[in-house]
């Protein structure tokens, strides 16, 4: 495992694509990236919406197979070290795993990145009362989003 103390956890389910265009690289930066999805796609179409994360498929074993694999893999990344998790989904499924690890875990960092139009405004102090950060997608510039929709049309 590299020696990195960041995890980025993307749930690739409830993520758009462009939420990942749009996805910021400040919180990729130094940081395990895995993007998580039971669904068979095209292996072209996954990784270009993926951005350079680690593409993981997991069986298909009832309604929340990706989410509980995630939440296996942050218990494994926090013993071996890794304390700062960014979970990336734009459901509340997130929310409860996060607010058990916190539980197990208090010295884990945990956050949150989902679109705000996509969930309730409770559930931002929701998870805030528990010690839990919420952060918005960013906004990048049009600009920015131009052109990585024109790289991947090239490609």
């Amino acid at each position: 495992m590299p020696n990195l103390d960041t995890a980025v956890l993307v749930d690739g389910e409830n993520v758009s694509r462009l939420n990942m265009l749009t996805f910021n690289d400040n919180y990729c930066r130094n940081a395990i990236r895995r993007f998580y999805t039971s669904v068979t796609l095209r292996p072209n179409s996954l990784e270009q919406s993926c951005l350079d994360f680690d593409i993981v498929q997991t069986p298909r074993i009832g309604k929340e197979s990706v989410d509980r694999v995630v939440g296996m893999e942050m218990v494994n990344f926090y013993y071996h070290g890794i304390k700062n998790f960014y979970l990336v989904s734009n459901d509340y499924d997130f929310g409860d795993t996060a607010v058990h690890f916190k539980k197990m875990f208090p010295d884990a960092n945990i956050c949150i990145v989902a679109d705000p139009m996509r969930i309730s405004q409770k559930y931002p102090r929701q998870l805030s009362k528990r010690n839990i950060h919420f952060k918005e997608f960013s906004s990048s510039n049009i600009e920015d989003l131009e052109k990585k929709l024109l790289k991947l049309g090239k490609e």
